[in-house]
């Protein structure tokens, strides 16, 4: 089994939170250009699994702290607005807000611990 350390799971995270986001804002522009794409929550859901992932190995390593209660509240925030828009079929803006305490929670981490 391949170990990674803090530094990579970091970048993953970080990496994962970015890439959802922008696939988030770009969607809707894909909508309405005829390029064959759809939605899938199931894509949505991996690539938050992944997420969950480097909170969950950055918290072990790092502790509760403000850092990590902001990781953890945002991938909540993602997890719930994923699943709420699968059985409700209605887009949630907090979805933007849990991608973006990801994404400043990923970069204070790299600041503070310098990996």
């Amino acid at each position: 089994m391949v170990a990674f350390s803090k530094s990579q799971f970091n970048f993953i995270g970080l990496f994962s939170a970015t890439f959802c986001m922008v696939h988030c804002l770009v969607f809707p522009l894909m909508t309405i250009i005829p390029v064959g794409f759809s939605n899938n929550h199931w894509v949505d859901l991996f690539f938050t699994f992944i997420g969950m992932l480097a909170v969950v190995k950055i918290t072990k390593k790092i502790g509760l702290n403000p850092i990590t209660i902001l990781l953890w509240f945002s991938i909540s925030v993602v997890t719930l607005s994923i699943l709420a828009e699968m059985f409700f079929h209605k887009h949630y803006l907090t979805l933007y807000l849990g991608f973006t305490g990801l994404i400043f929670g990923h970069i204070f981490i790299h600041f503070k611990y310098k990996h």
